[in-house]
């Protein structure tokens, strides 16, 4: 995961310094940030935008920023298979019509009605000979709270925020949580390429324990604070396996 919360938010026509974001969070209309998610050459990694982006289609959110070789992979949770798209440059050969858009790898056609915004993810990957800094530009979430559905099964979700958050300070945690005994969170590690397996546990008996979400390997509940951290990040994004029926996840806005 990337320890990183926006790197800039910018109100249109003045910058908000560093020292006001020390002493807090400074808004005006129609907040832009941007956030960079760096994808290794070669790799694959998690991603998804922490902002509004038009209608936060494949072409609103990463634009033109791939090679004709690079990949996304959006994960259908109604079949529990994945869908390709590939990105289409300008000048290739007898493709003029796409040019510069994202389009269905099985169709060749642009997708409609495919959001990709706040509170989901998708799987880039860079199949260039160098790393790929995608940089997610958009309007910060204004909205008081937000709602992210969570089907059964497995899932691509994102915190919905433009910020981070702790796991266990998140309303997937607690008693009265969306989170429900049996759920699991896999994290991608794109250095390692493997995920790191989470639990959410009901009442273990332990109050250190109870009502959270422990590290499958060690049982020890994800950390809210320090270098250890386990976060949210805005970038981000992970997958979530409801045992379930669909779970209602509504965060209220932090900042």
């Amino acid at each position: 995961m990337r320890n990183s919360a926006f790197l800039a938010i910018a109100a249109v026509g003045a910058l908000v310094g560093s020292s006001a974001l020390a002493q807090g969070p400074v808004y005006s209309v129609n907040i832009v940030g941007f956030q960079k998610a760096p994808v290794s050459n070669g790799r694959i990694d998690f991603v998804a935008t922490p902002f509004v982006a038009g209608t936060s289609s494949l072409d609103d959110v990463l634009g033109t920023q791939a090679t004709d070789t690079d990949e996304v992979f959006i994960f259908n949770s109604a079949t529990q298979a994945y869908k390709k798209y590939v990105f289409i440059p300008s000048g290739t050969e007898g493709a003029e019509p796409f040019w510069n858009h994202w389009v269905d790898a099985d169709t060749f056609e642009i997708p409609t009605g495919l959001s990709v915004g706040p509170g989901s993810g998708f799987i880039f990957r860079n199949s260039s000979v160098a790393t790929n800094n995608l940089t997610f530009v958009g309007d910060v979430v204004s909205a008081t709270t937000k709602t992210v559905t969570i089907p059964s099964g497995l899932s691509i979700l994102s915190y919905p925020f433009s910020t981070s958050i702790a796991l266990n300070a998140s309303t997937l945690s607690g008693q009265t949580g969306s989170a429900r005994e049996g759920d699991n969170i896999f994290f991608f590690n794109p250095a390692t390429q493997a995920y790191k397996k989470y639990e959410f546990v009901g009442d273990a008996g332990d109050p250190l324990l109870n009502y959270k979400w422990l590290d499958s390997d060690t049982f020890a509940p994800a950390e809210t604070t320090g270098p250890n951290a386990i976060l949210l990040n805005p970038g981000d994004s992970f997958f979530y396996r409801n045992p379930g029926t669909a779970i209602t996840w509504t965060e209220t806005k932090p900042y």
